[in-house]
């Protein structure tokens, strides 16, 4: 597909969006929602170009906190072609979060995620984290074992997982918490979406973990806040995906 066809496609796209959402954000006074729109023009080695728009429809309550995000995102991609993404964020109150992902790919990447956060349950006793999503990427390397695997040896896979995860913790005072994570990972590795390289399972087949696994984790610690100017030093749980929104 040629880069003119590329930029027609995205803004056709961003402005489907764009009407699709709109009776939605007037229900709403003016000036408690509003519009813009980002470029989005990304390039690596793995991923290949990527030319797109973002829509983001943030909504504010009375007080003007943002409360709610939807974010629709159109981009076209030199290996895989069109992404439509949706994104949704929702802050019902402090302390409280959720989050909602979906993508369509017309080249094998599809991602569906949801997240959900409170850290003031039961008047600020406990806190709960729970999360699962389904993801292709189909832009994935492995070029062997080792620091010595030579640069020709590059092989290309889709990386399918699905995974669930819940922390629970419990407040020991003001700013520490104790925490217990519960994790469910299952991996498949399948055909990648890069045609010119060689499937990984064709050039390794006998490498451990090319068959998928499925893997259970725990793991619990104490977590206690910093200064403003530094990152709190609580974990946050997630995937082990390097990508968290939009991506395939």
């Amino acid at each position: 597909m040629s880069f003119r066809h590329s930029v027609f496609l995205t803004g056709a796209g961003i402005f489907t969006c764009i009407l699709a959402l709109t009776p939605l954000a007037t229900a709403q006074p003016a000036s408690d929602w509003s519009y813009f729109l980002i470029p989005a023009v990304s390039s690596s080695k793995n991923d290949g170009v990527d030319v797109g728009l973002i829509a983001p429809f943030i909504f504010n309550d009375t007080d003007g906190r943002i409360n709610k995000i939807i974010a629709p995102m159109y981009v076209h991609n030199e290996f895989l072609g069109s992404r439509e993404t949706l994104n949704f964020f929702m802050y019902p109150k402090r302390g409280v979060e959720m989050t909602l992902l979906a993508s369509y790919t017309d080249k094998i990447e599809r991602k569906f995620v949801g997240n959900y956060r409170n850290l003031y349950l039961a008047q600020g006793r406990y806190s709960l984290e729970a999360g699962a999503g389904f993801f292709k990427n189909a832009t994935a390397r492995f070029f062997g074992v080792g620091p010595t695997a030579p640069q020709a040896s590059e092989t290309n896979y889709t990386d399918r997982e699905l995974y669930g995860y819940v922390t629970g913790g419990i407040y020991l005072g003001p700013g520490t918490r104790v925490i217990l994570t519960e994790r469910l990972r299952n991996v498949e590795i399948q055909r990648g979406g890069i045609t010119s390289l060689p499937f990984t399972r064709e050039l390794f087949p006998r490498v451990r973990g090319t068959g998928g696994a499925t893997s259970p984790n725990r793991s619990g610690g104490t977590c206690t806040p910093r200064s403003r100017r530094r990152r709190s030093r609580c974990p946050r749980a997630a995937s082990d995906h390097r990508r968290t929104t939009g991506r395939g």
